[in-house]
């Protein structure tokens, strides 16, 4: 393996380079005459089961470095997803919620994480129902980022249709002895993090607590997070490791929802008035241990997990809700490669399993206290259900087993892979024992892959996969009537994706990653809005579209301009449209009327997106970096309306049509520029950074088809922020 000498490159573009090529000496003149040449090992990725170097992956992956994640404030993973393309992570009100949606899985969700698998070393976070909460991710001991964009059900189920975030945790080796940063800056925001590592031997340990607090830039938007993580390997042999890891977090957010166009025009940092007055609010605690062993054994390699978890939720939204659930998990695999006759296979099989149960009651949302009425502790026997109240206890298991087989020869490898899924809903109603809900949900996904490694420096594949999503719980409780209380007619969403990508080295200055892909979706959940008989105010469910055609393009380069300065570009091009949906929707007059979709986009997905970062190293001790982000309009309904009215029916739909008409507006293309500044002094670390430099008016997630015109979360404004990174040596 070649070396490189350590600042003859900026770190960032050496990694990147070498997760895609064989270490190469890049030719650039060492700054620092006194610095030892290291070497410098490729970039190895786990989110697509069995580790890998990247440039042998048959899928787009894109990893973000431990480097770009220290240049964040670490507050949300919205941070450090910015430049990968075909990715949006927009925060909803400056808090730690992120909503992350790559090619369109996911952009329904009004909250938290839909479509796409996030895993924590590999193990799911996502629910067995596939909604995903970021509670206990902690940025700061994350040492990278790896995101696989497009299908991955025949890896990880039903949460993965659109793709997965695995963080990846730093190590006692990593950053061993004490370590500390401070975080300050404008809207309040607040950080403050103590880490340690140590390494001895055969022993390795992380741990780290943190505090995270914010005023936030919106009227009643503070949130509070505390988090503390131990993470603990030993080498029991040299085919042997054993883990622990125990994970806590406790958050306190104030939620203050979104926009009217009429309110972001006037005052952009108003909240939703019904908003303030039941003082929406989330209180959330979390806990995870999990225990881990890989073990050699028949010639390959076993891998085992095992995690309990809990959490418990109180919040005063729409309705004054309370959960406490508990949740375990299990999963194993074996992987083993061969050689014979010029051949090189490779089988991985594996299985899992994932429970989560627990009560939850919910009340009428008084002035952020539960209204506990007569109704929910005495109506045995009325048949019609009512929002009022609930009182239930729910069991949500997914089991799955897959199997993966690769064969190699020469620079070709035919890769194959299938998983089976079962998602199954148990849910008991306490109040009205004969509206219980009991389904399943099964899917087969198949995938099969070609690999096509042209050289030493560049890689080219051609997969065709298989996904699916299955409802949320969320989303089946909803009801379209007031006879049954879940929408027992939702049912999951499947897709084949087919799509073509390359990866390598241009010379010695420039790589690159490229895919084109083509996604049929049939099934695909959007949200609508139904006035029903004896209920006052409309109600927004979700229903199964006929399909929706996704195609798209993606590209994304690093430059070596000099050796102190390196460029990185991304671009997304998303083309989606509904090839084929009939619903209904709330007309002139706030009568219901017929509407075919056929032929139109997709709405939330811009159609383009590109970004562009600049860093330099003008010195050892001094970085630089700029970085601009520029996104095209977006529509906000199925209409595709550049602007247009939304007729909120507030009549029942037995009564004569009473609503109210609310103008709306498509999202405008927009850009954001920020700038970061390093510092290295000895052992500690300064830096500063500007976020939307320019002050640009923008919205940072939207609301689709939104009945009652509320639309629009607003992007934060121009913010500075600063601090200091301190490690002492152990």
């Amino acid at each position: 393996m070649r070396r490189v000498a350590r600042h003859s490159v900026s770190r960032y573009a050496t990694r990147i380079w070498l997760a895609l090529v064989p270490p190469l000496a890049l030719g650039a003149q060492v700054r620092d005459t006194t610095a030892r040449p290291v070497t410098v090992d490729p970039v190895v990725t786990t989110a697509t089961r069995d580790p890998r170097a990247l440039r042998g992956v048959p899928a787009s992956v894109s990893v973000v470095d431990s480097l770009s994640i220290a240049r964040t404030r670490e507050v949300h993973l919205g941070d450090v997803l910015r430049n990968v393309p075909g990715v949006q992570a927009g925060t909803l009100y400056g808090s730690e919620d992120v909503k992350i949606t790559i090619r369109g899985a996911g952009i329904r969700s009004g909250f938290g994480v839909r479509g796409v698998a996030v895993l924590l070393d590999g193990i799911p976070l996502t629910e067995p129902d596939g909604q995903g909460r970021l509670d206990i991710v902690d940025l700061g001991t994350a040492s990278r980022v790896e995101v696989v964009r497009g299908p991955v059900s025949a890896l990880y189920g039903g949460a993965a249709g659109g793709g997965a975030v695995n963080l990846v945790s730093r190590t006692g080796r990593d950053a061993p002895g004490w370590g500390a940063r401070v975080v300050g800056g404008d809207f309040g925001t607040r950080r403050g993090e103590v880490s340690y590592g140590m390494a001895r031997d055969d022993v390795d340990f992380a741990g780290a607590v943190s505090a995270t607090s914010l005023a936030g830039y919106r009227d009643v938007s503070p949130g509070y997070t505390k988090r503390a993580r131990a993470l603990a390997r030993w080498q029991l042999a040299p085919a042997t490791q054993f883990m622990v890891d125990g994970a806590y977090s406790y958050l306190d957010q104030r939620i203050p929802g979104a926009l009217l166009l009429s309110e972001w025009d006037a005052r952009a940092e108003a909240a939703e008035p019904n908003n303030v007055t039941n003082r929406f609010r989330r209180l959330e605690e979390r806990w995870r241990v999990a225990l881990r062993a890989t073990h050699g054994i028949g010639g390959g390699a076993l891998d085992a997990y095992l995690v309990g978890s809990g959490r418990d939720n109180t919040q005063s939204i729409f309705q004054y809700i309370s959960q406490s659930q508990k949740r375990l998990q299990v999963g194993a695999q074996f992987g083993r490669t061969w050689s014979a006759g010029g051949f090189t296979p490779r089988l991985t099989v594996g299985g899992d399993a994932d429970r989560a149960r627990g009560p939850q009651t919910n009340f009428t949302n008084t002035g952020g206290q539960p209204n506990v009425s007569t109704l929910c502790v005495n109506d045995r026997l009325n048949g019609v259900f009512s929002l009022a109240c609930v009182d239930q206890f729910a069991d949500v298991a997914a089991r799955g087993a897959y199997a993966q087989g690769e064969l190699m020869r020469g620079a070709f490898t035919l890769s194959a892979g299938v998983r089976y899924d079962a998602v199954t809903y148990d849910i008991q109603n306490f109040i009205r024992p004969l509206q219980a809900f009991q389904k399943e949900f099964t899917q087969v996904s198949p995938k099969f892959a070609l690999t096509w490694r042209a050289s030493a420096t560049l890689t080219a594949y051609l997969t065709v996969a298989r996904g699916f999503e299955v409802p949320t719980a969320v989303e089946l409780s909803t009801s379209p009537d007031t006879l049954r209380p879940f929408n027992d007619f939702l049912g999951p969403s499947s897709q084949m994706n087919y799509e073509i990508g390359a990866r390598g080295l241009i010379g010695a200055r420039f790589a690159f990653d490229a895919a084109i892909y083509r996604a049929i979706i049939t099934g695909e959940s959007v949200s609508k809005t139904v006035a029903i008989p004896g209920v006052a105010v409309p109600r927004s469910i979700f229903e199964n579209a006929g399909q929706v055609r996704r195609t798209g393009v993606e590209l994304s380069g690093t430059l070596l301009l000099t050796s102190w300065l390196d460029a990185r570009g991304a671009y997304a091009f998303s083309d989606f449209i509904f090839d084929a949906y009939l619903t209904t929707m709330t007309g002139p007059g706030f009568t219901t009327i017929a509407f075919d979709a056929a032929g139109l986009r997709v709405p939330g997905i811009p159609r383009h997106r590109a970004s562009v970062e600049l860093r330099a190293r003008p010195t050892q001790s001094v970085g630089i970096t700029l970085w601009s982000e520029l996104q095209s309009g977006v529509y906000v309904d199925n209409t595709n309306a550049s602007s247009g009215i939304v007729y909120q029916r507030t009549s029942p739909a037995a009564s004569p049509p009473v609503g109210v008409a609310i103008p709306f507006q498509s999202l405008a293309h927009y850009s954001l520029t920020s700038a970061t500044v390093t510092w290295r002094l000895h052992d500690a670390e300064l830096f500063a950074s500007i976020d939307n430099l320019f002050d640009t008016r923008y919205a940072s997630n939207q609301t689709l088809n939104a009945s009652n015109g509320r639309f629009y979360y607003p992007g934060p404004p121009r913010a500075l922020s600063a601090g200091v990174s301190y490690r002492f040596a152990d």
